[in-house]
């Protein structure tokens, strides 16, 4: 005998989500649980695969069915809440077929008339097993070669080679993932960045798609990440390059960093007084400064916060220009001379 446990979800909810999202939140429930296992197979003939998702010693229930109901502690990314319902409307959609076991039932979600909506809604038609399965599977059938490339490029657990990871407190920066940002070895979305990065559950919140993070929290993230990572002269050169990773050095910057920007600013300009306004450039330039160089802004203000920076360029910045200099030796020397001509040459002077 079957029941029928509708929901209150119509088919086009979450309409953007496709097969890779369906999969991520299955992922991320077992995950979450801890103990967890995964294989992809081919299925019969060859020309499709399954993958067979298990949270070990786990099962599910009903109550989880309802919305705003979960088993989902903080920290956790999914768990067995909302995403799991979310993600297997999302694969029968796809034209895929779903089946999770769960103690002494197995459940496959359907699209199901309720009459008393008389709509169409997502609801799990769950059979009665003979004996109850010791771990809770989700099993997704129907996945094509191209899906499940796309799986395990998505999933970096599941690739074949483990890619290079500066493992830091808030997570890892990957070199070799330029621009994709990860959620516990899990893709979230393609970003500007120059490297990739996977960040521990919790210490980024995502949008409510689960696809997008803020700007803002992003470039954060990755800058204490880069803090975190002890390697000051890759950073310093990033800030140089004006890299987004390490943006919000503006707000705040190590004395690493700091002094690894004075180097690389020293070596390539030496001499020179770091500017970041027209202001700034156009003050210096009339007290006879003109070995000036625009840097952006988080350079800008991590090379500010070095000391060695600032016992270099002290009197450098304090020079007076040649007409100040003039006018002070004609003032101390010569009151009363003629030096029209001599002072409208000095204004023509610049410091070297």
């Amino acid at each position: 005998m079957n029941n029928i446990y509708p929901l209150t979800i119509t088919p086009d909810y979450v309409g953007s989500w496709g097969v890779w999202e369906g999969l991520r939140e299955f992922l991320q429930n077992a995950m979450d649980h801890g103990e967890f296992s995964v294989d992809i197979s081919p299925q019969v003939g060859g020309e499709s695969y399954a993958i067979t998702i298990k949270s070990h010693e786990a099962t599910l229930d009903k109550r989880t069915l309802l919305m705003g109901q979960s088993t989902k502690g903080e920290g956790d990314r999914g768990k067995f809440g909302e995403g799991y319902k979310l993600g297997a409307l999302a694969l029968i959609r796809a034209g895929k077929m779903v089946v999770i076991r769960n103690g002494m039932e197995d459940w496959e979600p359907i699209i199901w008339h309720n009459p008393f909506f008389e709509a169409e809604v997502l609801a799990f038609r769950a059979s009665a097993r003979g004996i109850a399965a010791p771990d809770l599977t989700f099993y997704v059938g129907d996945l094509t070669e191209e899906e499940v490339a796309m799986l395990r490029e998505r999933c970096l657990a599941l690739r074949e080679s483990s890619p290079a990871r500066i493992e830091v407190a808030s997570g890892a920066i990957l070199p070799g993932d330029a621009g994709k940002f990860f959620v516990g070895g899990l893709f979230v979305c393609d970003t500007q960045m120059l490297h990739g990065y996977d960040a521990r559950p919790g210490r980024v919140e995502l949008e409510r798609d689960r696809q997008t993070v803020s700007g803002f929290n992003l470039r954060w993230l990755t800058c204490e990440m880069w803090k975190q990572s002890q390697r000051p002269e890759e950073v310093a050169a990033m800030a140089e390059a004006k890299a987004p990773d390490v943006a919000m050095l503006e707000y705040g910057t190590t004395t690493d960093i700091a002094e690894a920007c004075f180097r690389l600013f020293t070596q390539k300009h030496p001499g020179a007084v770091a500017v970041q306004s027209q202001e700034e450039l156009d003050r210096l330039v009339k007290s006879g400064m003109t070995n000036t160089v625009y840097v952006g802004e988080a350079f800008y203000h991590s090379l500010n916060h070095s000391s060695d920076y600032k016992k270099a360029t002290s009197e450098l910045v304090r020079v007076q220009s040649p007409l100040d200099v003039v006018r002070e030796w004609i003032r101390a020397n010569a009151p009363d001379a003629d030096a029209v001509e001599l002072l409208a040459a000095a204004a023509t002077w610049r410091v070297k």
